[in-house]
């Protein structure tokens, strides 16, 4: 669940704050345009509302101009401009300012019974009025802080320029043509007119200068107006001059007629002057509103685009998301399975598992499960579940059914049925089968069945197979444990193992050598293989032993052993060195074989039966043997023969019973004083007896054989017919034997007899050693 919700957050986060930030630019701007098409509409706005007034106050100071007129004039002239109050007061009705409305309508109402001076100061009360709102919509709406260069000129020609050219053409209008002539204030009305003509000319001279500055191709026609009332006001100029001189008197009709004409053309100026600044506020206010409309649209595009992308990655994040969800679930399947099928102790249990577990898994409603075995070319029931045991055949032939085709075919089969099972009591009817084999590498398993009442889903084909290459391994591995298990079962009941360490520390036994030791198991374990050491075993013969294995040799041969009661055993030995991947021996094991009928058998045929001593046949081959180990190793060995004394006498007196018995006690006297490894005593003759030895010396070898004679006649066995001692005695003679003696055996045994001799004649009981 945090993969998942990192994962998403790792999606989400970056799209949104793009989209915020995106979103934030684009409302910085959209602002910005916005305000600057909120000012554009504004200014326009203001534009109309200048010019409403323009209109209003142009009207007003024509009605001024025919108040102070004569009447005969006036009529005329009003007849020629159409204007009326009802005109004007209409005009009033578009301007927010209720005074001037109210005052004009006033005025109205008295007009005519106000003097025409007191009307004309009504009417400048008005225009004040109207320049008092023009300044303020001119401030509302901006215009004096407009921005661009050209619409800025243009708005100061029709907001202060020209009304105060208009004003100077108002005050032209308030002096007559008649006070130029010998009027009282002749000098100040030419002074009047000199002062507006040049305050005029000025302000036309400012528009040019405008002009100058922004001249473009939509200015041309706002200059040919110019021209116009330029050329107009200079008639005019040079009709008053002339006038003022007296060269050419001219009519107040005719002078406010130009008067009329000059003002009509500035009023065309305004409506030019207007229509250039409106129509660049029009493009204006038209490209920001196509900025605003495509940086609208482009928004949108951006921030579906960005939605699109945050969906689609959204949409793969969560099916990555849902696969390693997937994975993570099935990844836990197989390690819950491998744990289960890894506890199971037998192959019943993994194949009991495997069924159940695939069942569960991919939603079956049952299942089978059968071993192939190759050697027969059958099917054998594995496990089951959902299903009767009872209703199922144990063993199937591998040939003429969809579980055998499948595992010939070696693939998987996903068919159609219309079988019906008895599911939990339930018949419940079977819409697919799907039969799935079972390998280990290429050698067949088995094959598993499944059934479903419903469609199988062949998306988990691939995880099906992992899992059933998993029980595959399981189920081969079961059996081969099964088979190594019966294995060792066979070897322990009846192959004699031994395991041990560096030490000869035991770690295992079989339990055949645990029959044969006497010893079990738990007994043995952690005992030294010296439990087993038997005292007539030569020192010698374990030396060579360890000597080879401690080399990694393998050592044969064949040892005498003690068992738990004190018996003995004979045990045909393989001793091996156990050596782990790196060449280290890290213990030894050592397979056994009883032999202790065989060496029966062979000391039977080695043993004097009466004296159980080795007999004449055996005391040829270790004679010849152990004269070759002397001459090897530089010894010496000493051969001696015993005789008892006067034996027949003993045999006539006491009879052969009593000599039997007596031949026995020295034999037994002699084996006894003979305790070593490589100590040997034979019986070669009737009374007579071999010793074989090793020793340092002459002296030793003589000091050793008064000892056992000694011993012989401390037997105190009565012998009368003995003719120097009480008890039965023996006569030893003995040849030392070494260097180049070693080499003939005839030859030392004959130098051995021959001191035998030597001792009889010299009185027996004696040892004499050549």
């Amino acid at each position: 669940m945090g993969y998942s919700l990192e994962t998403n957050r790792q999606v989400i986060f970056p799209g949104t704050v793009s989209i915020l930030i995106f979103s934030l630019l684009f409302f910085i701007v959209r602002n910005f345009y916005q305000e600057q098409y909120d000012t554009t509409q504004k200014e326009l706005d203001g534009i109309k509302n200048i010019s409403v007034i323009y209109n209003i106050s142009a009207l007003i100071k024509h009605n001024m101009f025919l108040n102070q007129i004569e009447p005969n004039i006036k009529n005329y002239l009003e007849n020629k401009s159409f204007v009326s109050n009802a005109k004007i007061l209409q005009e009033l009705k578009k301007v927010n300012n209720s005074e001037a409305k109210v005052y004009f309508s006033s005025l109205v109402e008295k007009e005519k019974k106000l003097s025409k001076v007191r009307i004309n100061e009504e009417y400048r009360v008005i225009l004040k009025f109207l320049e008092d709102e023009n300044l303020n919509i001119t401030d509302q709406s901006s215009l004096f802080l407009e921005s661009q260069r050209d619409t800025a000129f243009l708005i100061s020609i029709i907001v202060r320029i020209i009304p105060e050219a208009l004003k100077n053409i108002k005050n032209l209008t308030d002096i007559k043509v008649n006070s130029l002539y010998g009027d009282k204030k002749q000098e100040y009305y030419k002074f009047m007119l000199e002062d507006n003509i040049n305050k005029f000319l000025l302000n036309i001279k400012n528009i040019s200068q405008i002009l100058m500055k922004i001249r473009t191709s939509d200015s041309s026609s706002l200059y040919r107006v110019l021209d116009s009332t330029i050329s107009k006001f200079k008639t005019l100029e040079t009709s008053v001059l002339n006038a003022k001189q007296g060269d050419n008197e001219q009519t107040s009709i005719d002078y406010f007629l130009q008067l009329s004409n000059i003002n009509n053309s500035v009023n065309t100026l305004f409506e030019t002057t207007k229509k250039l600044i409106v129509n660049k506020l029009q493009e204006r206010k038209k490209d920001i509103d196509f900025k605003l409309r495509n940086g609208t649209f482009l928004y949108a595009l951006v921030i579906i685009l960005t939605l699109m992308v945050m969906y689609r990655n959204y949409y793969k994040s969560n099916k990555l998301l849902k696969e390693v969800s997937k994975k993570n679930t099935d990844d836990k399947y197989i390690a819950e399975l491998k744990e289960m099928l890894l506890e199971s102790s037998t192959l019943k249990d993994v194949c009991e598992i495997s069924i159940l577990q695939l069942v569960k898994r991919f939603g079956a409603i049952s299942g089978i499960l059968y071993i192939y075995d190759d050697n027969n070319y059958k099917l054998y029931l594995g496990g089951t579940y959902g299903l009767d045991p009872l209703s199922v055949d144990c063993t199937l032939c591998i040939h003429n059914n969809l579980i055998g085709d499948c595992i010939i075919d070696h693939e998987l089969k996903i068919t159609d049925s219309n079988l019906e099972l008895n599911h939990d009591n339930k018949q419940i009817k079977v819409h697919q089968t799907v039969t799935i084999p079972l390998f280990n590498l290429d050698k067949s398993i088995g094959a598993v069945q499944l059934y479903f009442d419903n469609s199988f889903d062949e998306n988990e084909i691939g995880f099906l197979q992992r899992v059933m290459y998993i029980m595959s391994n399981n189920i081969y591995q079961s059996e081969q444990d099964n088979a190594i298990e019966d294995y060792l079962k066979l070897i322990d009941k009846n192959i004699m193992v031994v395991k041990a360490d560096l030490n000869g520390d035991i770690l295992d036994v079989s339990e055949e050598f645990c029959n044969l030791s006497g010893y079990t198991k738990e007994e043995l374990i952690g005992q030294n293989h010296r439990i087993f050491r038997h005292e007539e075993t030569p020192e010698i013969l374990y030396v060579e032993l360890w000597g080879s294995i401690k080399q990694g040799l393998v050592w044969r041969g064949e040892i005498k052993n003690r068992t738990k009661d004190g018996k003995y055993y004979w045990a045909d030995n393989i001793i091996a060195p156990n050596i782990d991947m790196n060449g280290t021996i890290i213990g030894y094991t050592g397979i056994k074989h009883d032999i202790t009928n065989k060496k029966l058998v062979e000391e039977l045929s080695i043993t004097d039966a009466l004296t159980e001593l080795y007999n004449r046949r055996h005391f040829d081959k270790v004679l010849k043997n152990n004269l070759l180990i002397a001459l090897r190793e530089n010894k010496k060995l000493v051969l001696a023969i015993a005789d008892i004394d006067y034996f027949k006498q003993y045999n006539d007196t006491y009879g052969h019973q009593a000599g039997d018995r007596a031949l026995i006690a020295v034999a037994n006297c002699i084996k006894y004083k003979l305790s070593r490894p490589n100590d040997y005593c034979f019986r070669i003759g009737g009374e007579e007896f071999a010793i074989l030895y090793y020793c340092k010396n002459e002296y030793c070898a003589a000091d050793f054989l008064n000892t056992i004679k000694q011993s012989v006649e401390n037997l105190y066995i009565p012998h009368d017919g003995h003719y120097s001692s009480k008890y039965i005695t023996i006569s030893i003679g003995a040849k030392l034997i070494e260097g180049e003696d070693l080499r003939s055996a005839e030859n030392a045994f004959n130098e051995a007899d021959k001191a035998l001799y030597i001792a009889k004649d010299a009185g027996r009981n004696i040892v004499i050693t050549v």
